[in-house]
């Protein structure tokens, strides 16, 4: 929690930047502040929703898909594309780190 609670500090754009390593403590911070209650969560990294029990797909101000993680994945739509999209990006990201 306390490095999670140190991130906090920083302003917003530094949040979008940081290490696996940081990013594992934040989400566990998160999972531990989360349990017992109901809370919404507003992500663009889909990582950090992956595990909720239900995902609520918004495009262009409408909901567009609902559903789990899988559930998701099967129907091939906006979610998916979004999740193979990213989950490129970041493969390829961690390719360029380990070329240079």
């Amino acid at each position: 929690m306390g490095a999670f609670k140190r991130l906090l500090k920083y302003h917003k754009p530094y949040l979008s930047f940081v290490d696996a390593k940081t990013e594992q403590e934040i989400q566990e911070a998160l999972d531990e502040a989360m349990k017992g209650r109901t809370c919404f969560i507003i992500a663009h990294r889909l990582s950090t929703i992956r595990l909720c029990d239900e995902i609520m797909v918004i495009d262009q101000g409408k909901i567009v898909e609902v559903g789990t993680h899988a559930e998701l994945m099967k129907k091939n739509g906006f979610y998916s594309s979004f999740y193979r999209m990213q989950f490129r990006e970041e493969k390829g990201f961690e390719k360029t780190l380990q070329v240079q």
